[in-house]
């Protein structure tokens, strides 16, 4: 006896690709956080080295024998290696500052909702600032063609002043 065949309904097909789409965000997102959490670990290695260097008088000695205990006590792990270890301290001095490296707090909002699913509220960036919080604007620059030009005007309008200062009609 044969099973009978199941009838799949009109909308499965889409299902199954909403889901299988949802499947591979969250393998891509997790991956995204495994990788940005090596780069903090690599940073942070960097700065504790740094920092006995510079307050205990720690010299460049101190890298080879730190990646010879970290391969005994954990041989499971790669990537420790002297140069991976003198490397993650150049990466460190050459950024001081995680926010120079890290992602913006943009970048990190989820990603939107699939055309079919209307029901995920995505926040808006603009939502997530503290009350009276101010946001940083952009300033426009004069090209040197414009300030030029505005040069020009006031030399017609009969103005004399110096560059920067406030336009005073000439005397007759």
């Amino acid at each position: 006896m044969s099973k009978p065949q199941l009838s799949v309904p009109a909308g499965f097909p889409i299902l199954l690709e909403e889901i299988k789409a949802r499947i591979r965000l969250a393998q891509t997102r997790a991956m995204q956080s495994v990788n940005a959490e090596l780069v903090q670990v690599y940073w942070d290695i960097g700065r504790m080295i740094e920092v006995r260097q510079q307050e205990e008088g720690w010299g460049a000695g101190v890298i080879p024998k730190l990646a010879r205990e970290l391969r005994n006590d954990m041989p499971e792990i790669k990537g420790f290696s002297e140069r991976n270890i003198k490397r993650m301290l150049a990466f460190y001095r050459a950024y001081l500052a995680p926010a120079a490296f890290s992602p913006q707090p943009v970048a990190k909002l989820s990603q939107p909702a699939a055309k079919s699913d209307r029901s995920v509220i995505v926040p808006q960036p603009v939502a997530q600032l503290l009350r009276g919080e101010k946001v940083p604007q952009a300033v426009i620059m004069a090209s040197s063609d414009a300030a030029s030009r505005t040069r020009s005007r006031s030399r017609r309008a009969g103005c004399t002043r110096a560059p920067g200062a406030a336009c005073r009609r000439a005397r007759a």
